[in-house]
């Protein structure tokens, strides 16, 4: 395979290609003494580049740790495929700067012990390399997307870089350092890996980011969307090994008040963790099985052990934490992280499905807008006997004005020719739910006598009296209750039990969008008579969000759609990380 063609279907990962490009060379055979790094290249870090990850092959190929590795043969693979000698790399500093209109930006720093020129690279990965010029400066760029462009420095330095960033780091030297080269300046330890990062640039993204995502955030873990403004740096140093790998993460705050905010937030996380992870462990487990017990017994006092080692210790404006022996527990790591990694698929797939549901809601208002009417539930023949679903009937106004003019809107949904379209439904109308057969959703209007859409009667949005905001428009029904997407079938409201059809979609709840645009999550377990009143479109009732909340609360977090305004805070402090990276190396 071309290594342009490999690097066309990666660029999205074109960062991260950069980064694990220091991790790949670390383990080669030594067969001389070269000089050892004394230095990050701070000099070349960018003024706008918000993190660094720094490894130096030269020290870490000397490590007890990697003495049991097929050192020799990895050198000589890397000198017979790629022409570089790896012992030979004094230190790769992979820099990644604030994300820009075409996504991730960044490069990398490759210094040599021995002058070492791009054009010694095998000719097989050279002559994927295009010559060419970065305002003035000589390149050989990779033609991907976005282009890698790698420039020769001096003697010993390359500089790579996507994009254009080539000009960013050679042109560091001449400006004035940020904050992340005055933070380069201080590491003097060069084994293992070192990742340290400026939180500066990125506070006034990352503070409205994490206060958008607060309703998906635990209870106990609110406080997260804080974390951007109590931080003012992060330091870590990596140095693995079979049996007795260290990670020291150092965070250090703005002042003492944060940090202690800060370790107690870590506290909860911990906290919060373990209980997840123990109640996945005990989910299933019949009490009778006393090997079973013994088993979930033993995981709860591990947890409790590799918890306790990782708690964290504050010193000033300084949180500490470290973690020991990771590599001598892989087994029990993954099933401790196991609970917050299903946690994590599960918010990511209901803030799809969250979204899904504002384009729905979008689509509906700007076909009001065009008809100045609501789609009625079903397209409909002239004797009105229901063809296709209102789903197909906003196809237009979802951008999918091809795929709508392929139905024939005289047959029915299931006819020869439009039920060879089911396969063609738009992601909007997909759930996270791999129970669903292909073609199917479970995106369905509520139908009723006095929901917002009723059989046989067209709804304008001054039929609403209750209010948009209070008046569900759209609905994720259970899964049993999918339905192909082009069938004229939607969930109907049962005036005795208006929890009837609906169901946990999503862990422990579905979602819905209201009139206004609104998408908001509600517990299978939501108080039925306060959930009702979300039913009527002019039923005059005072609809009691607080419960609403409460429930979401009590039984999955705050539900989509509730969140605080952004309050941004501008504080100045000086950090002296030279503290910390001394009690690093002690």
């Amino acid at each position: 395979m071309k290594l342009s063609a490999f690097l066309s279907s990666t660029t999205k990962a074109s960062l991260r290609s950069l980064a694990a490009a220091a991790v790949a060379v670390l383990p080669v055979a030594a067969t001389a003494q070269d000089a050892a790094p004394t230095k990050l290249p701070a000099q070349l870090i960018p003024a706008d580049a918000v993190a660094a990850v720094y490894v130096s092959p030269s020290v870490n190929l000397k490590l007890p740790e990697y003495e049991m590795m097929p050192l020799e043969v990895l050198q000589t693979a890397m000198l017979e495929h790629v022409g570089i000698d790896p012992y030979h790399i004094n230190g790769v500093t992979a820099v990644f700067g604030m994300p820009g209109p075409m996504g991730p930006i960044g490069g990398a720093i490759i210094e040599f012990n021995e002058d070492t020129a791009i054009e010694s690279l095998k000719p097989e990965i050279l002559n994927e390399f295009e010559p060419g010029e970065i305002a003035g400066l000589k390149v050989y760029t990779m033609p991907a997307f976005p282009p890698i462009s790698v420039h020769q420095l001096d003697s010993k330095t390359w500089v790579a870089g996507v994009g254009d960033y080539v000009k960013n780091i050679v042109n560091a030297q001449q400006e004035p350092p940020g904050k992340l080269a005055e933070l380069a300046t201080k590491v003097t330890s060069f084994d293992g890996v070192t990742v340290i990062a400026s939180v500066d640039l990125i506070r006034p993204m990352a503070t409205p980011m994490l206060q958008q995502m607060q309703p998906m955030i635990p209870p106990p873990l609110q406080d997260a969307t804080q974390v951007a403004e109590w931080l003012d740096s992060i330091y870590i140093k990596a140095k693995p090994g079979f049996l007795d790998s260290k990670v020291a993460i150092s965070f250090i705050a703005k002042d003492e008040a944060s940090a202690q905010s800060l370790e107690k937030l870590i506290n909860d996380a911990m906290a919060f963790g373990t209980e997840m992870a123990l109640a996945a462990a005990n989910e299933g487990v019949d009490p009778e099985d006393q090997i079973a017990v013994a088993f979930v017994k033993y995981f709860e006092r591990i947890s409790n052990v590799i918890s306790d080692g990782m708690r964290p210790k504050t010193n000033g404006s300084v949180v500490r934490v470290n973690i020991d022996g990771i590599t001598a527990t892989p087994l029990l790591m993954a099933g401790f992280m196991m609970p917050a990694v299903t946690r994590a698929q599960v918010v990511a797939g209901r803030a799809q499905a969250a979204n899904n549901l504002k384009q729905v809601a979008i689509a509906m208002h700007n076909y009001h807008d065009t008809y100045r009417k609501m789609p009625s539930p079903a397209i409909t023949d002239d004797d009105d006997e229901p063809l296709l679903s209102w789903r197909v009937a906003i196809l237009p106004f979802l951008g999918e004005q091809a795929l709508y003019e392929q139905f024939k809107r005289d047959e029915p949904w299931n006819s020869p020719h439009n039920i060879r379209l089911i396969e063609r439904m738009p992601s909007v109308y997909q759930a996270p739910s791999d129970t669903l057969a292909p073609g199917e959703t479970v995106v369905q209007l509520p139908i009723g006598d006095k929901a917002m859409f009723s059989e046989g009667k067209e709804t304008r949005f001054r039929d609403i009296l209750d209010g948009t905001s209070n008046t569900i428009m759209a609905i994720e029904v259970a899964p049993e209750n999918a339905v192909p997407w082009t069938k004229p079938a939607d969930w109907e409201v049962n005036p005795e039990d208006p929890m009837d059809g609906l169901g946990a979609i999503h862990q422990e709840g579905f979602q819905a969008v209201t009139g206004d645009g609104a998408v908001h999550f509600f517990s299978e377990f939501v108080d039925a008579d306060e959930f009702a009143k979300l039913l009527t479109r002019d039923g005059r009732e005072v609809v009691n969000w607080d419960t609403l909340r409460a429930d979401i609360h009590r039984h999955n977090g705050p539900m989509i759609g509730f969140g605080e305004e952004t309050i941004e805070t501008e504080v100045e402090l000086e950090v002296d990380i030279i503290e910390v990276l001394q009690e690093d190396e002690e």
